[in-house]
């Protein structure tokens, strides 16, 4: 997973699961105030795990 998709998952799990909006336009401004404030206090993406390790990670889950 690249750091967009993180980002897009952080978005959803901390936003968007816990809101509810009665139109396009409340939705909207609802994700462009979340941005807003990500960005004035961002938290950086950091990876645990070598290459390797998330490599040998995903053979045991597809079975190679």
């Amino acid at each position: 997973m690249n750091l967009v998709e993180r980002w897009f998952s952080e978005l959803t799990t901390k936003m968007l699961h816990t809101s509810t909006h009665k139109s396009q336009k409340q939705l909207v401004a609802s994700i462009n105030t979340w941005a807003e404030r990500w960005n004035q206090d961002p938290t950086p993406f950091r990876w645990v795990k070598t290459a390797d390790e998330i490599f040998a990670s995903m053979a045991k889950y597809l079975g190679n």
